[in-house]
């Protein structure tokens, strides 16, 4: 692996059980998410150990759902994959931008 994938994260998003429901509500792609909170952990989790076992530097960004559907208002964006994946990045960068 060379330096600069050393320090390339990778942020995979962490939702919290109780903000599961409220996420599906939002979500404009419901049809294509778990329909429960466990069966989402157990596969994010099976992707995290993927990604890891990979030789990716894959770090657990905890999500607001609250927060999250405030910024998906504030930049005018339907809350499904694409911009779950946008807020995603963009929190992992505020969080490691200096390492």
């Amino acid at each position: 692996m060379d330096k600069g994938q050393e320090k390339t994260i990778v942020g995979i998003g962490w939702y919290k059980k109780e903000d599961w429901d409220l996420l599906l509500i939002n979500s404009d792609d419901r049809q294509n998410m778990h329909d429960n909170f466990d069966d989402w952990e157990k596969d994010t989790n099976k992707r995290f150990q993927e990604l890891l076992i990979a030789g990716i530097n894959v770090k657990k960004i905890q999500i607001s759902v609250y927060e999250l559907i405030a910024w998906c208002k504030e930049n005018k964006l339907k809350i499904n994959g694409s911009s779950k994946a946008k807020y995603i990045a963009f929190r992992t960068h505020q969080i490691y931008e200096n390492e």
